[in-house]
């Protein structure tokens, strides 16, 4: 079955404010001094802390823009 038969508009936003608040959550719990640390993902991109988590948060919002655009899409 695909994922796109099990998607329910109704929650859709309920679902968005929730990620929304776990990743604001994430972010509140880590000490100032970690944002600034060097850190290697997948052994290959080196970036502060800030920007893997910025790029974590962008990446995010792409994603439900593009199942926002799959699902008009199918429709």
């Amino acid at each position: 079955m695909d994922d796109m038969d099990n998607f329910d508009i109704s929650v859709f936003e309920t679902t968005i404010d929730n990620n929304l608040a776990t990743i604001v959550s994430i972010i509140e719990q880590t000490p100032d001094e970690k944002f600034n640390e060097e850190k290697t993902l997948f052994g290959r991109m080196t970036d502060t802390r800030t920007g893997h988590m910025l790029t974590a948060v962008y990446n995010w919002h792409v994603a439900y823009k593009t199942q926002i655009f799959l699902q008009l899409k199918s429709a």
